[in-house]
């Protein structure tokens, strides 16, 4: 089953670019669509996208599967965490604050809570961080953009560390098979793969 996780940028709300974000999933075989901010306002009736069900979430993150799919139990633990059980895996997405690093530390804390409750279920940890892993990650020209903080790259590691999790944007095993543009002034997104450590 083959998931995307993309921030949409409030642009689900737009007809044409409903259908080539649905055009975009079918080429690809996407089964769930995973979003961040998929459509403005937070509370509107979610927008109908061809080929798939709305699972749940609002306009800050949303699920959507599709149609050939039974829609998953889907719950928010919190405004920037949405809960998703797919069967056997349990998917946290997330879209961190955008404005404080503070706030985005404080949120890695308590994700590093909620993947310790999950008792080693298998779980995928996915969305939009609003943070630079690494200092090459976040450039700003030829200099690494200082919007990340230290303290925020710490709780990362232990998330990561502690709960035993995968940085799939890291070195290792990770490889770029493909990159789209599904919106004309969207920016393009890479198609990663990377082997991950199941048994």
């Amino acid at each position: 089953m083959l998931l995307a996780s993309v921030n949409l940028n409030k642009r689900v709300g737009a007809a044409g670019a409903r259908a080539n974000l649905a055009a975009w999933l079918r080429e690809h075989r996407v089964k769930v669509l995973l979003a961040q901010e998929p459509f403005k306002p937070a509370d509107r009736t979610p927008p109908a996208i061809g080929g798939f069900t709305f699972a749940g979430g609002d306009g800050g993150l949303a699920v959507w599967v599709s149609e050939d799919l039974l829609p998953p139990r889907v719950s928010s633990p919190r405004p920037w965490v949405q809960r998703v059980e797919l069967e056997w895996l349990v998917v946290l997405q997330i879209h961190l604050d955008a404005y404080t690093s503070t706030n985005r530390a404080t949120q890695l804390a308590e994700l590093a809570e909620m993947v310790v409750a999950e008792q080693e279920r298998p779980l995928l940890v996915c969305g939009d961080f609003n943070l630079a892993p690494r200092p090459e990650d976040g450039m700003f020209g030829d200099d690494p953009s200082s919007f990340t903080s230290e303290a925020e790259r710490a709780a990362l590691r232990h998330l990561i560390q502690g709960a035993g999790l995968v940085d799939t944007t890291a070195d290792g095993g990770f490889h770029r098979v493909g990159e789209r543009q599904p919106f004309p002034d969207s920016p393009v997104y890479a198609v990663m793969l990377a082997e991950l450590p199941l048994g």
